[in-house]
């Protein structure tokens, strides 16, 4: 996997990929539908990227979670973490 640059971003991908995170309303605890589909889609977009994707509590709600994965690297350059 390569890292995409500004020209390579497809515009109607990108477009899906809103669409796909707003179809079932905000995303806030008060509409957990909404929250649970975006962290569903998500999960399954990053592990068809080929990332390992993990869940971090942090609170009690049940989609009180950070999505967080990373890909494994090959070199020896430094890792910056966003």
């Amino acid at each position: 996997m390569t890292q995409a640059t500004y020209s390579e971003v497809d515009e109607k991908e990108l477009k899906a990929h809103v669409t796909a995170l707003t179809r079932n309303g905000p995303r806030h605890v008060s509409e957990p539908k909404a929250v649970k589909a975006a962290l569903v889609y998500l999960t399954e977009r990053l592990t068809k990227s080929g990332y390992n994707v993990q869940e971090e509590k942090y609170g009690k709600g049940p989609y009180d979670v950070n999505l967080y994965w990373e890909l494994a690297g090959t070199g020896s350059k430094p890792v910056v973490e966003v």
